[in-house]
């Protein structure tokens, strides 16, 4: 079963009988081989109050190596500081991104290389929580770390291998959380995402490339992203 004990009631007009069964048949379909490998973390973004949620980080597929879905977009379950040496392309800019904010840097060539980040984050220059500790404060702030797509067969290569499967779920999830919580915002990064923004018509949004692709010719870089900025009044992006 995908649907977590503990779903929160501003949920319960979306999870019809219809749209339970809906999920149940997609258990069916993907069997035992997908990831995240426990079920009650599949669905686990249906446990936050909807009407608390302040932004939203909008991913595309959960980690497709065993052990790394969490069930959040973005957190690797593997990762449990900021100085391991896993730490993905993607969460290394995104923290650079904040620690530019943080730090009031205004030339783009002036924000140091992730590596030298971590030196301050190990003396504690840079005083932002440890991995888990820092996903579970931003979601405790009102941030859902939210994937489009919920699973994906186990492997390497292996992301995207279910999003037939989730597309029309997660099209009606994404049409309620837009039709009932109008005002959060959303943080899209990357094509398809803003692809879906446009679609569903968000009414409040940051947009970048994908964090995984740094590219300041570009010129909508993650580390010129400006929705660190504009929602630090809400979120404590260091997690305190």
């Amino acid at each position: 079963m995908l649907i977590p004990e503990n779903v929160h009631p501003s949920w319960d007009e979306f999870l019809t009988n219809d749209r339970k069964e809906e999920v149940n048949v997609i258990f069916d379909e993907i069997k035992q081989d997908f990831t995240p490998s426990d079920p009650k973390l599949v669905l686990r973004f249906l446990e936050r109050d909807l009407n608390k949620v302040k932004v939203i980080w909008l991913g595309q597929d959960p980690y497709p190596i065993e052990g790394k879905a969490s069930g959040r977009a973005f957190e690797d379950a593997t990762i449990k500081d900021w100085t391991d040496k896993g730490v993905g392309r993607s969460i290394k800019n995104v923290i650079r991104s904040i620690y530019r904010m943080e730090n009031n840097i205004e030339d783009y060539k002036d924000v140091k290389t992730y590596k030298k980040i971590q030196k301050e984050i190990k003396n504690g220059a840079f005083n932002i929580k440890p991995p888990k500790e820092w996903f579970d404060s931003l979601e405790n702030q009102g941030v859902l770390f939210l994937n489009v797509y919920f699973t994906c067969q186990v492997g390497r290569g292996k992301a995207g291998t279910h999003r037939d499967e989730w597309k029309d779920f997660s099209a009606k999830l994404l049409k309620y959380i837009n039709s009932n919580n109008p005002n959060v915002i959303w943080f899209l990064w990357g094509n398809p995402s803003r692809k879906i923004g446009d679609i569903m018509q968000f009414n409040n949004i940051y947009e970048s490339r994908h964090p995984a692709y740094q590219n300041k010719a570009s010129g909508e870089d993650i580390l010129d992203f400006e929705g660190f900025r504009g929602t630090n009044h809400m979120i404590n992006w260091l997690g305190k």
